[in-house]
């Protein structure tokens, strides 16, 4: 369970009387929701109830089914969309690349914000590639009506259908041309007719699957604008110093983009990303690969903005990681290829070698950060901390550990004990736990619970943790750092 599950599916909830006529508006218990489209957590109520009660999932499984099912779409549809781009081989090392990226699949599991407007650029940008580069009206109306179904989400997913025009209108200038020639009216009547389409059925998907918009059509307006310029309540660490969320430096999307992206995925992406500036440069398949690099940069050009807040390391970057990915596959290619024709002798050998150690880095990092993938750093920050991360970065920020936490407490916490957990205490609910096991916090509690997310904790408790020698009795850590800690009060 994340710290933001249960206002997720409180936000459905609501959402829901509103729909059913129980309640005249939206009512809920955090101002900021409201900025927030509800249609997929109201999908994933439907589902979680059926797995949880009739399937007999656990809760928390349960309310993670629909995610990782569309996580799963996403996947399928990457590879169509890549080798539709770039051929079958990148296509496939893309998808390895992408599979193995450890931040990027543990959010699969749980996160139903970020990972479905990752999921819905993907199949997005594919149905816009094929409705206006190969001119086919059925991808033209899907394109709208994905692009609608993010925006209907996050309103910042508009950046979706951004990421994909900015290329299209060059390549359509520069490259095919057909459309700015004004005796051609056929081109540009068909062209016109198609943005026509776009944008209807864009606005129609996000109208009908906003409720809150039903009321208030200006709302959407407003959501456009929190993204942009809304406050963030607590400080962020970020390089072992406190940041208020609107004064991060510049580089803290980048640095967590380049941080987060194993070694192996991280190094052939630069040799793709070199590839692809020769071939733009040669003016070489403007369309293709200026969509990729929009793809990647755009979200990033856009953190730059002086203001703007970020938190949460690469989580509200998510959707970049495709672009990286494909960039990962399209240099492993690249390497595969020249390896190939350099050393002849050796043809038979150059591929199996060569995937087997990227094989083998990629499975290693997986398995040294799991089932603990959101708190995944690569092998160059590792070497540059080499312990004790959580004092320098964010490493555990939305409370997964919990669930082994709790299990532990359920097992071994002394009998009618009081739990104290001072970060994200809601979450602990959602566990099972012995009925002679309370939590709160106070003069008599017994143990002491939290995640090393050291800018949510009272000050009484960090002054508690400096002064005391008393260790935890229990800790979960990765890389020599600690994710959470219990201890004996």
């Amino acid at each position: 369970m994340q710290w933001d599950e249960a206002a997720q599916q409180h936000l459905a909830q609501a959402t829901l009387d509103y729909v059913k006529g129980k309640t005249k508006n939206i009512v809920l218990q955090r101002e900021d929701l409201i900025y927030y489209g509800s249609w997929f957590e109201i999908a994933n109520q439907f589902t979680g109830q059926f797995f949880w009660k009739n399937l007999n999932l656990s809760y928390v499984d349960a309310f993670h089914v629909l995610i990782f099912a569309t996580a799963i779409i996403g996947l399928i549809f990457f590879y169509i969309l890549v080798k539709q781009l770039l051929g079958q081989n990148t296509a496939l090392y893309g998808l390895l690349f992408l599979l193995f990226s450890p931040r990027f699949m543990a959010h699969a599991h749980y996160n139903s914000k970020d990972i479905p407007l990752a999921i819905f650029s993907i199949i997005g940008l594919f149905c816009l590639y094929l409705g206006f580069v190969k001119q086919k009206w059925l991808f033209v109306l899907l394109a709208a009506v994905t692009c609608g179904l993010a925006v209907a989400i996050r309103a910042d997913a508009l950046l979706i259908p951004t990421i994909f025009f900015l290329p299209y209108l060059s390549w359509s200038y520069w490259g095919k041309k057909a459309v700015f020639n004004k005796q051609n009216w056929s081109a540009i009547t068909k062209e016109a007719l198609s943005w026509v389409i776009f944008l209807l059925f864009l606005g129609s998907t996000v109208y009908l699957l906003w409720p809150a918009l039903w009321g208030k059509p200006q709302l959407f307006f407003e959501a456009s604008n929190y993204f942009l310029r809304h406050g963030w309540q607590s400080n962020v660490l970020y390089l072992g110093k406190f940041y208020a969320g609107n004064q991060l430096p510049w580089h803290y999307a980048p640095f967590y983009l380049m941080a987060t992206t194993p070694l192996a995925m991280l190094t052939f992406s630069i040799f793709g990303l070199w590839d692809v500036l020769k071939k733009l440069k040669a003016k070489k398949q403007i369309m293709k690969y200026g969509l990729i690099l929009s793809w990647l940069f755009l979200p990033i050009l856009i953190s730059f903005k002086p203001g703007i807040v970020k938190y949460d390391g690469v989580r509200h970057y998510l959707l970049i990681v495709p672009a990286l990915a494909i960039l990962a596959g399209s240099g492993f290619s690249k390497i595969l290829r020249k390896l190939y024709h350099s050393w002849p002798k050796f043809r038979i050998f150059t591929f199996p070698v060569i995937l087997s150690i990227t094989l083998l880095s990629l499975s290693y990092e997986t398995f040294l950060i799991y089932p603990y993938g959101d708190s995944y750093f690569n092998e160059v920050l590792r070497t540059l901390i080499p312990a004790h991360i959580e004092n320098k970065l964010e490493i555990e920020y939305w409370g997964t550990t919990y669930r082994e936490g709790v299990n532990w407490l359920d097992q071994n916490a002394s009998k009618n004990a009081k739990i104290c957990v001072p970060v994200a205490d809601h979450l602990v609910q959602f566990y099972p736990l012995r009925q002679d096991l309370t939590f709160g916090c106070g003069s008599d509690s017994n143990y002491l619970m939290f995640f090393t997310r050291y800018t949510y904790l009272p000050e009484s408790i960090i002054k508690y943790l400096d002064n005391s020698r008393n260790q935890p009795i229990f800790t979960i850590s990765r890389y020599n750092s600690n994710l959470m800690n219990i201890y004996k009060l």
